[in-house]
């Protein structure tokens, strides 16, 4: 997948995604104007808003 930058267009709301937020990959989603990020030392925050973003893969198929 490619990186989308967000000043080429936003992502949908309240959609899991991967961001990049200051140089660091993480899960995120948006809010109107608001973003909200995981971030593994510090749980969930209200965070800058990310320079560039993807979907989410899809999850593995899951095997009997």
């Amino acid at each position: 997948m490619e990186w989308i930058s967000v000043k080429d267009r936003l992502p949908p709301e309240n959609e899991a995604l991967i961001v990049c937020i200051k140089g660091q990959v993480t899960t995120a989603w948006r809010e109107g104007e608001d973003w909200t990020a995981w971030f593994l030392v510090m749980g969930f925050i209200k965070s800058y808003a990310p320079t560039h973003w993807q979907p989410l893969p899809p999850p593995p198929k899951e095997t009997a």
